[in-house]
Formats: C-alpha cells, sequence, structure tokens
C-alpha cells in the first residue's frame, strides 16, 4: 500500500520537529554547564640509574614514572600548591583546579594538564605546580 501524501508530510513534519527538539534540548544540556579552563604544561623527568639486568631496569623505570604520576596528581601536592598560590597571589580567589599527568609513550616527557574554572588562577596553579613539585624532589635529594 502507499502512503498518501499527506501522511507523508506528517511524518516528515514529526520528523523535523523532532530532531530540532533534540538539538535544543542537547544545546540547553551543554550551556547548562560550568565553563572550564585548560592550561598545559610539558615536563622531563629524567632518571639515571645504572642497571646490568635489562629487566630490572625496565621495572625500575615503570616505578619511577609511576611514582611521578601519583606525586603530581595527590592530594599533598594540591595542598601544597594550593598554599604557595595563596603565598605568592593574595589577590586571587580560590578555585578548584584538577590535574592530569599523563606521560607520552617511551619518553620521559609528562603532559600535565590543570582544568578548573578561573583560566587566571588554573594557570597560575600549574605554574606553581611545577615548582612545587621540583622542590619537592630536591628535598627528597
Amino acid at each position: 500500500m502507499i502512503m498518501s501524501s499527506s501522511r507523508l508530510r506528517i511524518i516528515l513534519v514529526c520528523a523535523l520537529i523532532g530532531g530540532s527538539l533534540a538539538a535544543v534540548r542537547q544545546a540547553l544540556l551543554i550551556s547548562g554547564r560550568p565553563q572550564e579552563f585548560c592550561s598545559l604544561a610539558k615536563l622531563v623527568a629524567t632518571m639515571q640509574m645504572n642497571f646490568n639486568d635489562n629487566a630490572c631496569w625496565r621495572e625500575q623505570q615503570l616505578d619511577w614514572y609511576g611514582t611521578i604520576i601519583e606525586t603530581l596528581e595527590s592530594a599533598e601536592m594540591k595542598r601544597r600548591v594550593s598554599e604557595r598560590v595563596k603565598a605568592l597571589h593574595p589577590d586571587l580567589k580560590d578555585s578548584s583546579v584538577a590535574i592530569r599527568a599523563i606521560r607520552s609513550k617511551n619518553t620521559s616527557f609528562f603532559n600535565l594538564l590543570a582544568t578548573g574554572p578561573d583560566p587566571k588562577y588554573t594557570q597560575i596553579f600549574l605554574g606553581a605546580l611545577i615548582d612545587e613539585f621540583f622542590a619537592f624532589r630536591e628535598s627528597l635529594l
């Protein structure tokens, strides 16, 4: 049975209205989210160890890089960085910043991604994180 032209129009109009409503709903969901700003930095963390056993070297290397990531993303490091930012920039309002450290495959390079609601604070926080990380490493030596 062939559909009549009026039924086909009704179906097309309903599909168009449904698609439009879905697009509007998605736009409202996206625009209702708070703004987030990202700041990116690269960090090089080399290690100098000599092992005759290649398997031992690889294990030590993975432990080393894992420790760096854990340290950069730790709550203790975030606390130290927050204190540093407050001390150096008392005029800035405290803001929540999420930190993600990702090692580039087969390298000693790390990408540090800071995400937060205030662009200036997020950028300053990331810079302070790097400074605090190096200060922490110096204290261990």
